[in-house]
């Protein structure tokens, strides 16, 4: 964790990637994800693996591999006090089976 100023970065590392709605023919190749957080100690600090969720949600995949930017569900309350400072990988990747 980096410190400035009473905020600082924390990273969640090998969070599970949930996928709300598989379409049949294709397999998540991206399994886990890290997500990099940006805000006040104290808001950061009551942040767990438990309450920080990574989603992704599909319409439409039309191509051989798909990669899709999943949401980041923050705990409510603190959503308003965090930012997302980096995901890692950058997007899921899906491929059609």
């Amino acid at each position: 964790m980096k410190s400035a100023n009473n905020a600082q970065t924390r990273l969640f590392s090998n969070l599970p990637l949930n996928w709300l709605n598989p379409v049949a023919g294709y397999k998540l190749q991206t399994k886990t994800m890290s997500v990099n957080l940006y805000g006040p100690v104290s808001a950061l600090e009551s942040i767990n693996r438990d309450n920080l969720r990574l989603e992704i949600r599909t319409d439409n995949l039309i191509s051989e591999v798909e990669s899709i930017m999943p949401r980041v569900i923050l705990p409510a309350g603190i959503d308003k006090q965090v930012q997302i400072n980096n995901l890692i990988p950058k997007e899921a990747r899906l491929k059609r089976q």
